[in-house]
């Protein structure tokens, strides 16, 4: 799969095999982003979901904005 990261003007390229066994790593940033982390995390069909280590852990670090944009209440917990 190559898809565009037009933040920084890259292309990012993985295929799910490369990601099967890792830790992989979500950062989700902005108040803008809660509904698109909610969605995935009720599992929608979003390219996200396609990930799922068999053998690694899956992380989503998210900032206090998309917290606080949750409708789910989220306490969430300090580092």
């Amino acid at each position: 799969m190559r898809a565009a990261v037009s933040s920084v003007s890259l292309w990012r390229r993985w295929r799910r095999e490369e990601v099967a066994d890792a830790e992989v790593l979500f950062l989700v940033a902005g108040r803008d982003k809660a509904e698109a982390l909610a969605r995935a995390l009720d599992g929608a069909a979003l390219p996200a979901e396609r990930i799922q280590p068999r053998s690694g852990r899956l992380l989503w670090y998210v900032d206090r904005g998309v917290v606080q944009g949750l409708e789910c209440g989220f306490a969430g917990r300090k580092a």
